[in-house]
């Protein structure tokens, strides 16, 4: 995480709290030590090691950062063929709910396959219906891809949220800016 996301780390954290330790404030000082414990994990990863631990966890007592990267390491060894399956589901409902004039996607991997895939959700809703199992294999297919690279970035540029822009230390790697990227 990065200190940009404390006010979301901290709004989670007195989630957590309402729920272990309810009518006991959380101390500043103990949210600083669970931010810098948990550093490593991104705010998304944050918070679905969060939902984990509320769906395992068997003791009322507050969860142990400890217990938050194991839930957290769960969430990453899942099966990518399913992760792109339920992406793709998400994508259909997305779609069903909001219509296809480009609807808001949060989730970072979806938006950025359909981008890759299909251009955009208005140019998917244009796809002929007769190819939906040809489109579908190539979604998860690129899903599985972007999902890989993502997660190979984070481990080795460190937790980015996906802005566009290259991380600081790959331009000094690289001598690259997004820029010049972006001409090419």
């Amino acid at each position: 995480m990065i200190e940009k996301d404390i006010m979301e780390f901290g709004k989670i954290m007195a989630v957590m709290q309402k729920i272990y330790i309810p009518g006991k404030p959380i101390e500043k000082t103990i949210v600083q030590i669970y931010f810098e414990t948990l550093e490593e994990l991104t705010i998304e990863q944050f918070h679905q090691a969060i939902k984990t631990v509320l769906k395992t966890k068997k003791y009322s007592t507050f969860p142990l950062p400890a217990e938050i990267l194991e839930a957290a390491r769960i969430n990453e060894n899942r099966d990518p063929e399913l992760d792109a399956q339920k992406a793709w589901v998400e994508l259909l409902e997305i779609c069903d709910k909001m219509g296809f004039d480009e609807p808001t996607i949060e989730d970072q991997t979806l938006r950025r396959t359909v981008q890759v895939t299909f251009g955009s959700v208005k140019k998917f809703a244009e796809l002929s219906t007769g190819a939906e199992a040809m489109d579908r294999n190539y979604f998860i297919s690129a899903y599985k891809r972007i999902a890989a690279q993502e997660g190979r970035d984070r481990d080795r540029f460190g937790a980015q949220p996906r802005t566009g822009k290259l991380p600081e230390i790959h331009k000094k790697l690289t001598g690259h800016t997004s820029e010049a990227l972006e001409k090419k």
